[in-house]
């Protein structure tokens, strides 16, 4: 790698590969049938946007599924608003059902209306490059850059994940986004940083659940920074404009948040700690300010009894913690403060007031639900049901796979799933990267604290174990610390050792992209060099790791094409709206075709087709498919 890039190719370089990284995520989208989980978002999604109507409850906030319900204003397809399908013996709306019916069984055109919603996950997917490259440069320079953004421009994963209407992507891009703002603010203690960080973490709240993460990710590198650095005092405080603003935002949110127990846990501490900061800055008396703290708090744990006496225990622990932390945090700020310690404090109650009034206005309701005092109504809904979903044994593992269901699934995904050379370029650069004397701890710790929390809750405290999706938010890290490579190449003192380096590098990352390339369209059934074929890769993981439903599309064109209007499918992930809207008459496979099977077609998933490998009595344990749709369906025609 050169030693510095001419001016032109700075700027060429980024944009070819960010267009080779959108031409992929469209090619993929393009060809890739509905998976499972979409028909899911377009009941919430389209509803919101086009309806305002949030009846569906579901344990997904609004963003991502509003975000993609976007394109389709402007097609404006029939949806079933009056006549949704409802779950058996119940009011409550069947999500899933009324999802699929409107893709299918409504007179529009599912495959635009599926591409048309992946748009807008694609632009945020381009939109987290973009700052995967941005912060690489700016701690590594152009070659840092270029090479984090190469890693994830052919990323499989985030190719696959990042071109489907999910909410996955979405927390992935607005987490790190965040960070790379607050990591901004400590830099420059600028507040318009914080706002953008708080805008920033508004949106991770929205796009998932897990995103409340970022909270405690955030606490705690807040805490750090006054024990870092020799910034003057003088830079170290709010404006009487900032305080002011924040005084008001905060004190309208705690007013609105009273008649909702949930957000009133969560704002009490930040409301509180806002007023209280701001009064110790008028040297009133420290007892005074504690009696006071003490009793804002106290509105809080009573709230907290009450949620827990309604069976949401977890809940109620977690506003425990985050009550008693802060309090804590809040008497050593009145006991001993100094400029710093209560600037970032005033700045982290910023960040919070902001991310607040961002969930209020992603609904389109808001007007509505402010006026009746429930500014947060829906996103409640979401939290009661979400919160406690991560504690049901919701776990797809494959018998005899090492990859099993407790803390070392997500390990064992990485092992498999992540490219070799994105996992050599990452522990080669963590290695360079703690080892340089260069870099102080808290970039250091930017970098490591949030992925490595990430991943630590999402082993330990989640029982949710369906893919490797749910991690997606550590892959940006991955990425930027991989780019520490890229400044090492350049920064070797010898010419021809540069060069040398820089060569097998370039070797490498075209292996690298040849590989990642011919896999397209079917990065969902992606695994590396570690794992020779997709079959190997059944035995190992399942769900949306492998199958996902995403190949009902070619099933049922297969068919189409070879005008086979009948056909026995074997699939965990049957698609019969699929089929109808195709023609396809179709019928599921039963215990006597295993042993049995009559003349015609037959279609196996690949979990099937690895079952019956296994079943010494199948007929269709040595059978030899004649076509395969896709990565993951086997077809069959026995005469």
């Amino acid at each position: 790698m050169p030693r510095s890039l001419s001016a032109p190719l700075k700027f060429i370089f980024p944009a070819l590969l960010l267009s080779v990284l959108a031409v992929q995520c469209v090619y993929f989208a393009w060809n890739n049938g509905q998976t499972s989980d979409e028909p899911f978002y377009y009941t919430t999604g389209y509803a919101g946007i086009r309806y305002a109507d949030y009846r569906s409850r579901t344990a997904h906030p609004p963003l991502m599924p509003q975000l993609g319900a976007l394109p389709l204003l402007w097609i404006q397809p029939r949806f079933p608003i009056q006549n949704p399908v409802y779950l058996p013996n119940s009011n409550e709306i069947d999500v899933s059902k009324t999802g699929l019916k409107f893709l299918y069984l409504m007179g529009n055109d599912p495959y635009q209306i599926l591409f048309l919603s992946r748009i807008p996950i694609i632009l945020v997917t381009l939109l987290l490059a973009f700052f995967v490259f941005k912060w690489s440069k700016e701690l590594f320079g152009w070659g840092g850059g270029l090479l984090s953004l190469t890693l994830i421009a052919f990323c499989p994963n985030m190719i696959a994940h990042g071109s489907l209407f999910t909410t996955d992507l979405g927390i992935a891009a607005f987490f790190f986004i965040a960070l790379y703002f607050t990591n901004r603010f400590f830099i420059t203690l600028r507040i318009p940083d914080v706002l953008l960080a708080g805008f920033f973490t508004g949106l991770t709240l929205l796009s998932k659940m897990s995103g409340l993460l970022v909270l405690p990710t955030l606490l705690f590198l807040f805490i750090l920074q006054p024990f870092h650095g020799k910034q003057e005092s003088d830079a170290c405080h709010l404006s009487k404009n900032a305080e002011t603003g924040l005084l008001l935002l905060a004190g309208i949110l705690f007013v609105l948040s009273l008649g909702q127990k949930s957000i009133l846990c969560f704002l009490v501490p930040v409301t509180s700690s806002a007023l209280i900061l701001f009064l110790l800055k008028k040297n009133l008396s420290r007892w005074l300010l504690i009696a006071l703290s003490a009793a804002g708090f106290m509105v809080s744990f009573v709230s907290i009894l009450l949620i827990a006496k309604k069976g949401m225990g977890l809940l109620a622990l977690v506003f425990t913690g985050w009550n008693v932390f802060i309090f804590v945090l809040l008497m050593g700020l009145i006991l001993r403060a100094g400029p710093k310690p209560l600037f970032f404090a005033q700045c982290f109650a910023l960040l919070c007031v902001v991310a607040s009034w961002v969930l209020i206005f992603s609904y389109r309701d808001f007007p509505s639900t402010l006026l009746r005092l429930k500014p947060f109504q829906h996103y409640l809904e979401s939290l009661h049901i979400g919160v406690p979903n991560t504690q049901m044994n919701h776990q797809m593992c494959v018998s005899g796979s090492f990859i099993t269901c407790d803390w070392k699934y997500f390990l064992g995904l990485l092992l498999i799933k992540t490219p070799w050379t994105t996992l050599f370029c990452f522990g080669m650069g963590m290695f360079l990267f703690l080892k340089e004397k260069g870099y102080s701890w808290k970039v250091k710790l930017m970098l490591l604290w949030p992925p490595l929390f990430f991943l630590a809750v999402s082993s330990l405290a989640s029982h949710v174990k369906i893919g490797l999706r749910h991690i997606l938010p550590i892959y940006p890290f991955i990425f930027v610390i991989a780019g520490y490579v890229g400044k090492w190449v350049a920064s070797l003192k010898s010419i021809f050792l540069q060069k040398a380096t820089a060569g097998v590098g370039v070797f490498i990352l075209i292996h690298f992209v040849h590989q990642s390339l011919s896999n397209l369209p079917h990065h969902l059934s992606y695994f590396n060099e570690g794992v020779k074929e997709v079959e190997d890769g059944a035995r190992l993981t399942t769900d949306s790791n492998l199958n996902w439903g995403q190949d009902n599309k070619h099933l049922a064109l297969w068919a189409s094409e070879h005008q086979v209007s009948r056909i026995k499918i074997a699939s965990k992930f049957i698609n019969p709206e699929a089929y109808t809207f195709h023609h396809l008459q179709w019928e599921a496979m039963g215990e006597e075709d295993w042993l049995q099977p009559q003349p015609g077609y037959y279609a196996l998933d690949i979990d099937a087709m690895i079952a019956q490998r296994n079943f010494p009595l199948s007929q269709f344990k040595e059978m030899k498919s004649i076509a395969k749709a896709g990565k993951t369906f086997y077809i069959f025609h026995i005469v």
